[in-house]
């Protein structure tokens, strides 16, 4: 979902001026535990290698590609067959997601291969990962729910429908028969970070920033932290809006009713000293 502020989120970017080997983290999966390990990469080969009681070893041997801990190899994964869990059937959802231990926990056992869900969440899960092969590489498999059709929309950088080629993000949501979303909507980067998660009344086919939005909306930066926050009535805000740093430091307070400032304006310091206080009445600054 297109961001409300106008808040830049800056990224370095390091380069590596020497063929030296470096540090690299890995993630794994061994024994059913989902971890990352340490390894040394010499960019002039492309090969990993890990220390073992002082002895270096190819990270392949130590760690292969494909274990009894991935389904990449079982038949029933090849197959596309579905995965029957507590009464609740799944099926294979869209491709492959490169996941981090920050990110899913597992919380079942299927045929031998552990089965992970986003960290938090409760219940009956809607959509579950299960490990394809090392690198935390992981096929989502979602509730097979009959009248309800589960859809991914694909969108360019300014938020027009594409294809998956080109996009910058993808949207995954639930829809009924007539095309109307059903529960909960999320917006991810393409890199499979989360980016945007509400509620919809309206999705509209071609242009995301038609979109009408309803009740509690947040939006994410790219490392995973919360960057907004606001209600939506109708497709209008109302309420409290908020906007963070990418550090979570709190940046902005503005106060909406029916689409328009109305009340209070307060910007903060990165140490989260207020620094400005506004005040609007239907969408008009007022002036003392």
């Amino acid at each position: 979902m297109k961001t409300l502020s106008l808040l830049g989120v800056c990224c370095a970017i390091s380069t590596i001026a020497t063929a030296q080997s470096y540090k690299v983290q890995q993630c794994v999966i061994e024994n059913g535990t989902i971890r990352t390990v340490a390894s040394d990469y010499d960019p002039a080969t492309g090969h990993y290698s890990i220390s073992v009681n002082g002895y270096k070893k190819s990270f392949d041997d130590i760690y292969p590609t494909i274990t009894k801990d991935y389904a990449g190899n079982e038949s029933w994964f090849k197959n596309s067959e579905p995965v029957l869990l507590n009464g609740v059937s799944y099926v294979k959802y869209g491709f492959p997601r490169i996941l981090q231990t920050t990110d899913v926990v597992k919380k079942f056992l299927y045929k031998g291969i552990g089965v992970y869900v986003e960290q938090g969440i409760t219940g009956t899960p809607e959509v579950i990962y299960i490990p394809t092969m090392r690198g935390c590489e992981f096929q989502p498999y979602q509730q097979h729910l009959p009248g309800i059709e589960r859809k991914r929309i694909y969108y360019s950088e300014d938020w027009k429908v594409s294809g998956a080629g080109t996009a910058k993000y993808y949207r995954l949501m639930k829809v009924n028969a007539s095309g109307v979303p059903v529960g909960p909507v999320t917006d991810y980067y393409i890199n499979g970070k989360k980016q945007w998660q509400g509620s919809l009344s309206y999705v509209d086919p071609n242009d995301n920033n038609k979109d009408v939005m309803e009740g509690v909306c947040v939006w994410f930066h790219p490392n995973g932290t919360k960057s907004e926050e606001v209600f939506y009535l109708k497709g209008k805000q109302n309420g409290v809006y908020r906007s963070w740093a990418d550090d979570g430091s709190l940046v902005q307070e503005i106060e909406y009713k029916n689409g328009v400032m109305h009340g209070y304006v307060k910007t903060y310091s990165t140490e989260g000293k207020l620094l400005t206080t506004e005040h609007y009445t239907n969408g008009k600054l007022d002036v003392k």
